[in-house]
Parts: C-alpha cells; structure tokens; sequence
C-alpha cells in the first residue's frame, strides 16, 4: 500500500512490533463477515484487550465480546430505531425465519397477511436501508449480526 506521498505505507501492527496467533486473526476475519466496520471496531476492542504485543486468540474473543456490546448498544438500536411499527414486526418475522436474507413471500406468508399489504412495508425498509434486495423476491439485512440482534432483544 503506497500513501499520497508515495512512500511505503507499514501496517500499524508490524510498525509497533504487535504479531496475531492464527487463531486471533481467523475468529476476527470470521466475526466481521467482510463489513469494514465491524473489523475496525473489533480488532480495536482486540487491541486494546491485549497486554502484550502477540495478540491471541483470548484478546481476539475479549475484543469480540466488547465489540459486540458496542454494536448492541449503538449499531442495532440506531437500525431498529428508525422502523416505525410496521416495520419492526416485518423485522421480527424475517428474523423469526432464521436467516439473513428471505424471500418476501416467506415474511408475508409467516405474517399472514396478503403480499400487497407489505410493499410498502418493505420499500421503507430498503429506502432506510436497513434491508436490501439481495435478487428479486429476496430481503436481506444489510448489517451482519442484525437478526441475532433482533432474536436477542425482540424474540419470543
């Protein structure tokens, strides 16, 4: 990685002589599922977890831990926040099928409730961005960790 002034950029872990365990790396990589956000906010848990410079795999699931909360406590209210009521129970029935992603017949058929009846529902959903359209027919939550989010706090 080369910086605006051209020089060699160090990573922030080498450059303080900071090592991971394999281990560490691969439950952080995992916990993030690709989101940036979620790798920044747990490996600076991690970081900060860590008392000496080989980062294991013990700091890695402290980290997570509180990265976790971070996000229990911020991240996922703020999504759950913005859907009005409507929308929450569109929410909890996604969530009550047990996946990330669902067909919107699915949703509507475990709502009982005619398809037509939630469009809206949905639509405001995407527009907030809370969900997106993963194909055609196909919800998904646009944040990893949403739906255990949801059946953590609004389970039955």
């Amino acid at each position: 990685m080369t910086s605006s002034t051209g020089r060699r950029n160090r990573p922030a872990a080498k450059s303080a002589g900071v090592s991971f365990e394999a281990a560490a790396l691969t439950s952080l990589l995992d916990a993030a599922c690709g989101y940036p956000f979620f790798l920044q906010t747990f490996g600076k848990a991690t970081w900060d977890a860590a008392i000496d410079k080989q980062i294991t795999a013990a700091d890695a699931n402290a980290g997570l831990i509180k990265g976790r909360r971070s996000f229990d406590e911020g991240l996922y209210p703020s999504r759950w926040g913005q859907a009005t009521r409507t929308e929450r129970r569109y929410l909890k029935a996604m969530a009550g099928l047990g996946a990330d992603s669902a067909r919107t017949s699915d949703i509507v058929a475990h709502l009982g409730v005619a398809i037509g009846r939630l469009s809206t529902t949905r639509q405001q959903l995407l527009h907030k961005g809370v969900l997106s359209a993963s194909a055609r027919g196909v919800v998904a939550f646009t944040v990893p960790g949403m739906l255990d989010y949801i059946e953590r706090q609004y389970g039955d």
